[in-house]
C-alpha cells in the first residue's frame, strides 16, 4: 500500500521520549497510511534499541535508519532522501502528535492534492496538558480545507516547522540541503522549499504537540545566547536564499518570506540584548549591524518596522545615538527585567 504521509523523527538520545513519540502514531486505523522513519543521529544511548523493538511490531511502518551525528538538519535532509510517502511531515523525538488531529490530517490528505497543509499547533507540557495555542494564519477570514494559491493567502500565513506538511516532492525537488551540524535550521527547512509551493490549504485542528519549557531546548534564551553563532549561521544562509530568488518569486510569497527573515534577524539582536557580557554583546551588534546592512538593506531597515517589539523600538534607539552608552542602556533594561 502506498504511504499518504512520510513522518521522519529526528531522534538524538532520545531514549527518553521516544516511545511516547512512537505511540501517538501507533493505531489500527491509520498505521497503515503511515511511513515513519527513525533517523538517529549517531546516539550514544538506547534509541536505536527501542525503535528496533517497535519495529520489529511495526515493519510495515516503522523504519530505523542510522546516521553520524550530523545534527538536526542532517535528519531533515536523511529523512527526505528516504520519503516515500505523498506528503512529509517532521516530528521532533521529544514531541508527539495528537491522535485525533493525525486522524483528521490524514483523512484530509488521502482525498486531496496540495502542495503545503498548514495546521495549528500546541505547546504543551511534560505531561500533555496545553500550555498555549499556536495559530497557523494571522487572520481567521479563511475557508479552512479549502485549496487556495499561495498568492492568494499568503498574507495572513505564519510560517512555522510545527505546522507544516509539504508535498514531498517539492521537497525533494528544492535543489538544496539543510544545513547540518547547526540549530535553528527549522527556518531554512520552511523557507527554501517556499518558491516551489503553488497550492495551499489551511486546516483547524492541532496536529503536533510541542513540549516547551524545558532546560535543555534549544529555544531557551540561555541556550539561544550559547549557540548564537550558529542562529547567526542560519540568518546568513536565508539571506543569501533571499538576495538569490527575490527577483524570481512572487510578490505575495516573497513579503511571506520576508517578513518570516525579519523575524529571525530580530531574534538575533534580543540574543545580544539578553548577554550578560555587555562589553562583547556591544562589538557582536555593532559586527552584525554592518552584516546585515551590507547583506540587504531593505532587511536591515525592515527589521525596525516590526510593531509591538519593545526590542526593536529600543534598537531604533540606539542606532539613532549610534549605540553610545550601549552597555549602561542594556544593564539597566535587564535589571528592570524589560528585556
Amino acid at each position: 500500500m502506498e504511504k499518504i504521509l512520510t513522518i521522519s523523527i529526528a531522534a538524538y538520545n532520545a531514549e527518553k521520549y521516544l516511545v511516547r513519540c512512537l505511540s501517538s502514531f501507533i493505531s489500527s486505523d491509520i498505521l497503515s497510511m503511515l511511513e515513519i522513519l527513525v533517523i538517529d543521529d549517531g546516539s550514544q544511548d538506547t534509541t536505536a534499541q527501542i525503535t528496533k523493538k517497535i519495529e520489529k511490531q511495526y515493519p510495515e511502518s516503522i523504519r530505523l535508519i542510522h546516521k553520524k551525528n550530523g545534527g538536526h538538519g542532517s535528519t531533515i535532509n536523511t529523512g527526505i532522501k528516504n520519503a516515500t510517502g505523498k506528503y512529509f511531515k517532521t516530528v521532533d523525538a521529544d514531541d508527539w502528535v495528537d491522535q485525533t488531529g493525525i486522524r483528521y490530517l490524514l483523512n484530509f490528505l488521502s482525498k486531496n492534492d496540495v502542495d503545503l497543509i498548514l495546521n495549528p499547533y500546541n505547546k504543551v507540557n511534560e505531561y500533555g496538558n496545553i500550555i498555549e495555542d499556536v495559530p497557523c494564519v494571522k487572520s481567521s477570514m479563511v475557508e479552512y480545507g479549502r485549496i487556495y494559491q499561495i498568492e492568494d493567502i499568503a498574507q495572513i500565513l505564519i510560517i512555522a516547522m510545527h505546522a507544516f506538511t509539504f508535498k514531498t516532492q517539492i521537497l525533494k525537488n528544492m535543489n538544496r540541503e539543510i544545513d547540518e551540524h547547526c540549530f535553528y535550521v527549522d527556518a531554512e527547512y520552511t523557507i527554501f522549499p517556499l518558491p516551489l509551493v503553488h497550492t495551499v490549504t489551511v486546516l483547524d485542528f492541532p496536529v503536533y504537540l510541542y513540549l516547551s519549557g524545558i532546560n535543555e531546548q534549544s529555544m531557551n534564551i540561555q541556550n539561544m545566547i550559547k549557540r548564537r553563532e550558529e542562529h547567526l549561521r542560519v540568518i546568513r544562509r536565508v539571506i543569501e536564499f533571499y538576495n538569490e530568488k527575490i527577483g524570481n518569486i512572487r510578490d505575495e510569497l516573497g513579503q511571506l518570506i520576508y517578513e518570516r527573515i525579519i523575524e529571525i534577524i530580530k531574534m538575533q539582536y534580543i540574543i545580544y540584548f539578553s548577554m550578560n557580557d555587555l562589553t562583547q554583546s556591544k562589538k557582536e551588534i555593532l559586527k552584525f549591524e554592518c552584516e546585515i546592512h551590507e547583506a540587504n538593506n531593505v532587511l536591515y531597515i525592515g527589521v525596525l518596522s516590526q510593531k509591538n517589539y519593545y526590542s526593536m523600538k529600543l534598537l531604533k534607539i540606539l542606532r539613532i545615538i549610534k549605540f553610545n552608552g550601549y552597555k549602561e542602556i542594556i544593564r539597566i533594561l535587564q535589571l528592570l527585567k524589560l528585556l
